[in-house]
C-alpha cells in the first residue's frame, strides 16, 4: 500500500512538472485585452510576434479575411477555429489552422479567417515551419 501511494505521489509530481503550453489552452481574448492590442470586439485569431519563440511585440491577428501588412513577424500563435495565410519574405506562402511556432523567414503580411471548425482545423507542426 505504501508503494502504491509513493507511485501516485511521483506521478502527481511529474504531471505538474510537464508544461501544458498549447494554443488551445491560451485565452487569446483575455491576452488581447491585457496587452491592449485587441481588435475592438472583433475576432482575434491569435498573434504574430516580432521575435522567434513567441517573444517580442505581439500583433493581434484579426479574423476579418483581409490582408494586413507587417514590418516583421518571426513566430505566431493561431488558435483552433481560425485559419491564417502568412506571406513569407522568401516568396512562400503558409496556410495554417491551429499553430504555434517559428517561421523559416519573416512574415511581411497575413490574412486570417474564422473557420468555426475547431475540431477539424489543420494543425501545423509546433516547431520551425520549413
Amino acid at each position: 500500500m505504501r508503494l502504491l501511494f509513493t507511485f501516485i505521489g511521483i506521478l502527481a509530481a511529474l504531471t505538474h512538472a510537464i508544461p501544458v503550453d498549447t494554443a488551445s489552452t491560451i485565452n487569446v481574448r483575455a491576452m488581447a485585452e491585457s496587452l491592449d492590442v485587441g481588435i475592438n470586439g472583433g475576432i482575434v485569431c491569435g498573434y504574430v510576434y516580432s521575435e522567434k519563440n513567441q517573444a517580442g511585440k505581439p500583433i493581434a491577428l484579426p479574423g476579418d479575411g483581409q490582408v494586413h501588412d507587417l514590418r516583421l513577424g518571426w513566430s505566431a500563435l493561431v488558435i483552433s477555429g481560425c485559419q491564417c495565410q502568412f506571406y513569407l519574405y522568401n516568396g512562400r506562402d503558409l496556410i495554417v489552422g491551429m499553430f504555434k511556432g517559428n517561421f523559416e523567414s519573416y512574415v511581411d503580411s497575413f490574412a486570417c479567417t474564422q473557420t468555426g471548425q475547431s475540431d477539424n482545423a489543420p494543425v501545423a507542426p509546433r516547431s520551425t515551419v520549413e
